[in-house]
């Protein structure tokens, strides 16, 4: 009898798949309102800067005020940051994506980065937020890069353009937040809820990033289930971004490498559909930084091959 019941609705359903008609509110409607469907094509946006809007915001993002004590190592590393942004001459991989989230940020993209060791960075290259020695008080650069300060709440009034002095209207320039959150090593938790938090913001740029490429096994049926398969089976896509750094430092397969043979088995090969996740090969310091200021990356995963001074990276 149950058997019957349960064969008899999963055939009255197949049926009435058939003909089933995707409403628009089950697509892309609310927030995600005016994004594009996968059969449509993106236009190509310029992810070039304005050198003094380039240099501003990098003067900002390298001075940490003289209250904040930090380590002496740290205000080496920031000294020759400023250095190289006065002179244009050899950024770095941090800088280089320190100056591209900046630009998101004053442009009213809030951004969000989490994963473990995200504020330090894997190869102790980012210093997104520094500590007082003494007091233990943090400080995020990029978050005082405008004199108006954070909006939190209606960053789309937010107008690119300087990131110092006045606005066309005369009021004083804002930004959107820049958040780095350091998480637990449970990797399937963190990156289910980063998942949901960009499912709901979607102009936020939301960032996971898995230390070595043996974190991301822990998350792998996330990546899976819902992240490479959600828009198939529930009609929800998702703006993620995952970072996958590895090093070949020896210390196994699993954290030598971050398979990307298994992020590029998940990529749609039709090329008349948008694919539900995209894989860049980012092998120089501009390429990382017009990736993350390029509006046409969707859905992705970033592996970075690096040593304590270098890195290369791939966006899934």
């Amino acid at each position: 009898m149950i058997k019957d019941n349960v064969n008899k609705q999963l055939n009255i359903d197949f049926d009435l798949s058939k003909t089933q008609e995707i409403k628009k509110s089950e697509w892309l409607g609310g927030k995600w309102s005016g994004f594009l469907s996968p059969h449509q094509q993106a236009r190509i946006h310029t992810t070039g800067v304005d050198i003094n809007t380039l240099r501003s915001i990098g003067i900002k993002m390298s001075i940490i005020p003289e209250h904040i004590q930090i380590h002496k190592q740290l205000k080496k590393i920031f000294n020759s940051r400023l250095d190289t942004i006065k002179s244009g001459h050899g950024i770095d991989w941090a800088t280089a994506e320190a100056l591209a989230f900046g630009t998101l940020l004053v442009e009213g993209n809030h951004i969000r980065l989490s994963g473990q060791d995200v504020q330090r960075g894997t190869f102790s290259h980012r210093h997104a937020v520094v500590k007082d020695q003494n007091t233990s008080e943090t400080y995020t650069p990029l978050n005082h890069l405008t004199n108006g300060g954070i909006v939190e709440k209606n960053p789309s009034n937010i107008k690119a353009g300087a990131v110092s002095g006045t606005s066309a209207s005369g009021e004083n320039n804002i930004q959107a937040e820049f958040i780095a959150r350091n998480s637990i090593l449970s990797e399937f938790g963190v990156l289910g809820f980063e998942m949901g938090y960009s499912l709901e913001n979607p102009n936020t740029l939301v960032i996971w990033e898995a230390q070595f490429g043996d974190f991301a096994n822990g998350a792998q049926i996330m990546i899976d289930q819902f992240i490479s398969a959600g828009e198939d089976k529930w009609l929800r896509q998702s703006g993620l971004t995952l970072l996958l750094p590895h090093g070949y430092m020896g210390q196994g397969a699993e954290h030598s490498s971050c398979r990307l043979e298994r992020f590029l088995q998940q990529v749609d090969e039709d090329p008349d559909v948008v694919s539900s996740s995209v894989v860049c090969s980012v092998l120089c310091v501009l390429s990382w930084f017009n990736t993350l200021t390029s509006s046409s990356v969707c859905s992705s995963v970033s592996s970075s091959s690096s040593s304590s001074s270098s890195s290369s990276s791939s966006i899934y």
